[in-house]
C-alpha cells in the first residue's frame, strides 16, 4: 500500500468530498493522529530492546521522553481529540502490544486508521471491536469500509503491534 502524502490527501478526499476542505489540510494530517502514529512505533522499540512485551504499560510511556509531550497529561496518556490512550501486552507470550484509543472522533477515526495501516509494525487493527483488513484487496474497498467502520458518534480504536 502506497504511503505517500499524495494518496493520503486523495484518502481524505474521498472521505470528506461533501465539505469543503482546504487543500494544505488534506496534504497534512492531523497533528495527533501524527503523534498516535509515532507512539505505535516507538511502543515497537521495546520488543527491539528487550525482546518483549511484558514490561509495557501506560504509566512506563509516560515517563518515556520519546513519547510526543502532547501525549502526556497528569501522568496520563491522553490524545489530542481528548480521549484516553493505554498500552498493554496483546497476548500471553508478550510478543504482541495493544494501544487503546478511546473517544476517536469520526473525522480522526479514518484518518488515523489510514496511517496505521501503513506502518509496518501494525499486525492487526479494530475499531468498535470489528477487525479490519490490514491488506485490503484495494483502496476503494478499504475506504469504504473505513468510512462505515467510523460512525458520526466517538469510536474506539484498538492497534495490534508487532
Amino acid at each position: 500500500m502506497a504511503g505517500s502524502a499524495a494518496v493520503l490527501a486523495i484518502a481524505m478526499g474521498v472521505v470528506m468530498a461533501s465539505k469543503p476542505v482546504a487543500t494544505a489540510q488534506l496534504a497534512a494530517p492531523e497533528l495527533g493522529s501524527l503523534h498516535i502514529a509515532r507512539l505505535v512505533d516507538l511502543i515497537g522499540l521495546i520488543a527491539d530492546e528487550r525482546e518483549t512485551y511484558a514490561p509495557l504499560n501506560t504509566e512506563l510511556l509516560t515517563r518515556w521522553d520519546a513519547v510526543p509531550k502532547d501525549l502526556v497529561a497528569d501522568g496520563k496518556l491522553v490524545s489530542a481529540w481528548g480521549g484516553e490512550v493505554r498500552a498493554a501486552p496483546f497476548n500471553t507470550e508478550n510478543t504482541l502490544a495493544r494501544l487503546h484509543l478511546s473517544a476517536v472522533p469520526r473525522t480522526i477515526c479514518v484518518e488515523l486508521s489510514f496511517l496505521l495501516l501503513d506502518q509496518s509494525r501494525v499486525a492487526g487493527l479494530y475499531i468498535n471491536s470489528d477487525q479490519i483488513d490490514i491488506e485490503p484487496e484495494n483502496f476503494g474497498a478499504m475506504m469504504l469500509e473505513l468510512g462505515r467502520l467510523c460512525p458520526d458518534d466517538p469510536s474506539e480504536i484498538d492497534v495490534i503491534i508487532r
